[in-house]
């Protein structure tokens, strides 16, 4: 079985967030406690496992070091990116089936670009629940911008948008775990997703906490910027029809880019290109 590691959202060997990619050609899936194994050994945040399932079409499923996810979007880029060079898997079009249902992928020569699914907030949160939302991170009242709410949103998978006014709050988050992991049961998210909008040369700075899933920090995570593109439209701060770019990774020494696109009917894209840094193989 071949096992890999590439690096996604980003274009530098020791830059982006790192996953695991195991393609099977047309096999079956393996047993799930052995895929559940491969990704504790894997030890990255998640690792695909990648079906060819027909012509132009493919299962995927996604393990963390502790459990099965439902969708990973930084995941997903390594993974055809793997494909696209070591597999000679053309440009084109494809289709996924995932367990948050069937996506489209547009496979480019120096980009992946995952549909989201439809984006929705699914819960606003008062202020006292935002506030110890804000707490699980080491920051207070003080750090919340005036204006933008705390909020469930999801573009496939829920987590909680958390703006904060400035990159030196940004900078000080310091999860709590526990109660972070308590907050994220409570919501039925996958963690927070932290952002502030002070930065004229991107559409906002990043950090995403998901412990619940044994992920104290993610630096890069297509999902949540996919959630943070609607969230943003939502709130009037972007325009539909153009690309938007999202730094993250920065406080853990992995910068990475993740690009979003939307259409004029709000149908929001993910996108980025990925490093593959270690091939191997499973006796």
């Amino acid at each position: 079985m071949e096992l890999y590691v590439a690096n996604a959202f980003t274009g530098e060997r020791f830059g982006g967030n790192p996953a695991g990619v195991v393609p099977l050609g047309q096999a079956p899936f393996p047993p799930e406690a052995d895929m559940q194994r491969i990704a504790a050994l894997i030890k990255h945040s998640e690792t695909a496992f990648v079906r060819e399932s027909g012509a132009g079409a493919f299962s995927l499923r996604y393990y963390s070091p502790c459990m099965e996810v439902d969708l990973c979007g930084h995941a997903t880029i390594a993974a055809f990116r793997v494909l696209y060079a070591e597999k000679a898997l053309p440009a084109g079009d494809y289709r996924i089936e995932t367990r948050a249902g069937a996506l489209g992928l547009r496979l480019e020569e120096d980009a992946v670009w995952l549909d989201m699914a439809p984006g929705r907030i699914r819960h606003m949160l008062p202020s006292e629940e935002a506030l110890a939302v804000y707490a699980s991170l080491g920051l207070s009242e003080a750090d919340a911008p005036e204006g933008l709410p705390a909020c469930v949103v999801g573009t496939g998978l829920d987590d909680i948008m958390l703006p904060v006014k400035s990159l030196a709050s940004l900078q000080a988050a310091s999860l709590d775990r526990e109660a972070l992991i308590k907050l994220s049961r409570r919501y039925g998210v996958a963690g927070a997703h932290l952002f502030c909008l002070d930065d004229p040369h991107c559409t906002a700075h990043c950090r995403n906490f998901a412990p619940l899933y044994d992920i104290d920090e993610e630096c890069a995570t297509g999902t949540a910027n996919g959630a943070l593109t609607h969230y943003l439209h939502q709130q009037g701060v972007i325009p539909l029809g153009q690309e938007q770019r999202f730094l993250q990774g920065e406080a853990m020494g992995r910068p990475s880019v993740i690009r979003s696109r939307t259409d004029e009917q709000g149908h929001i894209c993910i996108g980025g290109g990925a490093v593959i840094m270690i091939a191997g193989e499973l006796r």
